[in-house]
């Protein structure tokens, strides 16, 4: 029995979702392996590009007006400014294995 609590664990913890904590980093600092200089990184790939539907914010899962992705949604990018926390955007995994990150109108923008 143990054994199958693991591997429904196992196979249901990929599935969370959290808030995630952002920062803002100089791109030119980044090692090339994550730099959009990359192609694999880069928006000019089809698989990373808004062009592809599965990344596009016109794709319901992908746009804000989806729950999850809102305000009190569990797909929240935050960013922490003293001691104060805003909501700047929001993540979503889409089925070809790219997160895609969104910000917020700026008219959303507000503190926890």
């Amino acid at each position: 029995m143990k054994h199958w609590v693991f591997v429904l664990i196992f196979l249901v913890a990929p599935l969370a979702h959290a808030d995630l904590m952002v920062s803002f980093i100089d791109e030119s600092r980044l090692p090339y392996d994550f730099s959009p200089s990359n192609y694999d990184n880069s928006s000019s790939n089809y698989d990373n590009s808004v062009s592809n539907y599965d990344n596009s914010p016109s794709n319901y899962d992908n746009s804000f007006s989806n729950y999850d992705n809102g305000a009190n949604g569990e797909n929240r990018l935050l960013m922490k400014e003293g001691s104060k926390l805003y909501r700047v955007g929001y993540y979503v995994r889409a089925d070809n294995g790219v997160t895609n990150f969104f910000p917020y109108r700026a008219s959303v923008l507000s503190t926890i």
